[in-house]
């Protein structure tokens, strides 16, 4: 575990650390190349912070109540995975929006992409409800 845990923070650091060239022109007229982050920093450390353990334990604990359920699936599968993504949605958004500073405001600078991550996650969550509620009730 440790193995792998080192092996993903070494990408998420190789991931980080690029940047890209920009010219820029100086108050004098004297035009200079700077090397500048291509991510944010936080926002990329905490997009892939997300991805990383929130899906590894969620799998192992899955798998290890299907192998002690006799390979029978049982209810801590579905679950745990909705339950865990419900979690990170809610609470990462309410932190979000709980730190901003009284009297200061923030806007999304790029709307298109959070109307699209929006209608995807909610669309992901009617999907499973549909999946586990109507087609396979009392199966899954």
């Amino acid at each position: 575990v440790f193995i792998v845990a080192d092996i993903f923070m070494c990408s998420i650091d190789s991931i980080t650390s690029k940047t890209k060239e920009v010219i820029i022109t100086g108050e004098n007229g004297v035009q200079e190349i700077v090397q500048i982050p291509f991510w944010n920093g936080a926002v990329a450390n905490l997009v892939l912070m997300s991805l990383g353990p929130r899906v590894a334990p969620e799998i192992l604990l899955s798998l290890i109540g299907i192998v002690g359920n006799g390979f029978q699936q049982d209810k801590l599968g579905p679950s745990l995975i909705v339950g865990s993504g419900a979690f990170n949605l809610f609470v990462i958004s309410a932190i979000s929006v709980c730190v901003i500073p009284k009297g200061e405001t923030r806007r999304i600078e790029t709307f298109s992409v959070f109307c699209v991550t929006m209608f995807f996650s909610i669309f992901a969550y009617l999907w499973l409800m549909v999946i586990l509620v109507l087609n396979t009730e009392n199966k899954v």
